[in-house]
């Protein structure tokens, strides 16, 4: 089997036609002006030539450059790093654990050098509570005993329940609309729908 493919022979294996190849192009690289034929012969020339392509062409931005100047990308990022920081604005996560009996209060654990201290948290998305109602737990406790924890899958596989289904009916006759269409956080929601359009 060898010896056919090495010969072109082969019944199994078998070359596909130019015709067919559509992603094979012709690529020209002896033409003396190409900036690409004098890179791909860098390598493979003799330090002779080595020494003349050098003095036209490099793959260096900083010898691709007109004079001596090269634009600092790192420390260009540093600095606007560092102004962020400065104003306040650079994002952080923030290590918090919430207490379900004492809303809007949690534990605070961002800072090593303290064990914990408690902290108010105004920008939760638990709106008015709700996570810590008498009913919504006991739901809560009901659905996870009977079905467990986590979709189980995305939501075009395996991962829409009953239960999404009649939220976003709920949510579209709330909103007067035709449908309704969950996601998983406003980030998702907002990647999806600048996406489609």
């Amino acid at each position: 089997m060898l010896s056919e493919l090495q010969d072109g022979k082969s019944k199994i294996v078998q070359k596909a036609a130019p015709e067919v190849q559509e992603d094979v192009k012709a690529f020209k690289t002896d033409l003396p002006s190409s900036l690409v034929s004098v890179s791909l012969r860098k390598p493979f020339s003799g330090p002779q030539e080595q020494e003349q392509i050098s003095g036209k062409v490099t793959h260096l931005i900083q010898n691709n450059m007109p004079g001596n100047y090269v634009f600092s990308y790192d420390q260009f990022f540093r600095d606007k790093i560092m102004e962020k920081k400065q104003d306040h604005t650079y994002r952080v996560f923030k290590t918090v654990n919430r207490w379900a009996d004492a809303y809007p209060f949690a534990q605070h654990f961002s800072e090593a050098s303290v064990a914990s201290k408690d902290v108010s948290v105004w920008c939760s998305n638990d709106y008015l509570g709700m996570s810590r109602h008498p009913q919504v737990l006991q739901a809560t406790q009901e659905t996870l005993q009977r079905h467990g924890a986590g979709a189980g899958g995305t939501r075009n596989i395996s991962g829409t329940s009953k239960f999404h289904v009649e939220l976003e009916q709920e949510l579209a006759e709330l909103h007067q609309k035709d449908s309704a269409l969950l996601f998983s956080s406003c980030f998702v929601a907002n990647d999806s729908t600048l996406f489609t359009l």
